[in-house]
């Protein structure tokens, strides 16, 4: 064992020696805060003129992107304590803090332990601002009694994220960019209330494309053609997930029509960020044409043709077309007719019993006018 000795106190004395000589922002051969351009996410800090003999340590401060949107998301920064000769310094505090700019650092990481690879990492968050801004950061530490620090920047961009409806409707559809709603319904609908079930997906980013979370939007109404159909939102804020994502649940009513006719609405939607105080809020429309029509039923007066024979009463039934009905004679001294209280049955009377020959036509008009009839001999 007596020859492990040397060796050791060979190693203790470069351990000191290291430890013992760390230098600061006054040597001239050093210089221990790298500018930011000299620091990227992916890059390690730049030694110049260093000399591993003197043992200095530098410390090169870096962002995981080059911007974000004003208010929205984080970024990490990561400070870096190194060697000239390429040894790290482990559980090294290191203090963050902005320079410069609207930005916050987080206030449970302004001062961080460096790993085992001389790491510290923060992370920060963006103010509000009303244009581009830049945001300096710094990093500063003190290694064997000398102080040493590092900058870097990064941007808040405002007005440049993007809200939108999701649908796969080009812009330039002439019934609008969402999914026309059309129905048809059977003559005996007239009158009902119809509603159609809308699920409306929004999407928000950022101006460097990444989603925006938590952010409310709401929808709304923001213009209609025809008055004909109305909207109830069900619910007419969501807040973005993870995603930046969100749905709405609108229902769309519309009264069928009378028998042959079209009733259509063209409604416009617009949905809009709810943002910090004095901070632009993001917008998008969207629009789509709603329609519903009622079939028509011809009008028709059964049977046909009838005799009275020994008869003095001739029943008929009506059918189609667009009630109230109403009935005449084309001969009334002959025969009249009588619209019975359910509206639909029509009761043919003989007034002459005599052997007249001509036929007489029993005649039903619908409220639009449409007219069938039926023919009635002695």
């Amino acid at each position: 064992m007596e020859y492990l000795k040397p060796v050791f106190i060979t190693v203790w004395a470069a351990i000191c020696l290291v430890l013992g000589g760390c230098g600061s922002s006054s040597n001239g051969s050093f210089n221990p805060a790298p500018a930011p351009s000299q620091v990227s996410a992916s890059a390690p800090p730049s030694f110049n003129n260093t000399s591993s003999a003197t043992g200095k340590f530098a410390i090169a401060l870096a962002v995981d992107r080059p911007s974000l949107d004003a208010n929205v998301g984080q970024l990490l920064a990561t400070a870096n304590i190194q060697g000239s000769d390429g040894a790290t310094v482990e559980n090294l505090p290191v203090a963050f803090s902005v320079a410069a700019g609207p930005a916050t650092v987080d206030p449970a990481l302004t001062t961080v332990t460096t790993d085992s690879n001389g790491k510290a990492v923060s992370i920060v968050s963006p103010g509000n601002v009303l244009s581009t801004t830049n945001v300096i950061l710094m990093a500063e530490t003190t290694v064997n009694g000398k102080h040493i620090r590092a900058y870097t920047t990064f941007q808040i961009v405002r007005g440049k994220g993007i809200i939108e409806f999701v649908t796969s409707k080009g812009p330039t559809d002439p019934d609008g960019t969402l999914v026309t709603l059309d129905k048809i319904v059977d003559a005996n609908f007239a009158g009902d209330t119809f509603e159609f079930m809308q699920q409306l997906p929004i999407k928000l980013t950022d101006a460097n494309g990444n989603p925006r979370v938590g952010v409310p939007v709401t929808i709304s109404v923001d213009n209609q053609l025809t008055g004909k159909a109305s909207t109830i939102f069900k619910n007419p804020t969501v807040i973005t997930d993870s995603a930046g994502k969100g749905i709405f649940n609108v229902g769309v009513t519309i009264t069928a029509p009378p028998q042959g006719v079209t009733h259509t609405d063209s409604i416009i939607y617009k949905a809009v960020t709810s943002e910090a105080s004095g901070v632009p809020a993001l917008l998008t429309y969207t629009g789509f044409v709603v329609s519903m029509t009622t079939k028509y039923v011809p009008l028709t007066i059964a049977p046909g043709t009838s005799s009275f024979g020994s008869s003095t009463d001739l029943n008929f039934t009506i059918t189609g077309g667009i009630k109230p009905y109403s009935v005449s004679s084309s001969n009334p001294p002959l025969v009249n007719a009588l619209l019975l209280p359910d509206g639909s049955s029509v009761t043919a009377h003989l007034v002459d019993s005599s052997a007249w020959t001509a036929p007489v036509s029993i005649s039903v008009t619908d409220a639009a006018g449409n007219t069938a009839s039926a023919s009635v001999t002695r």
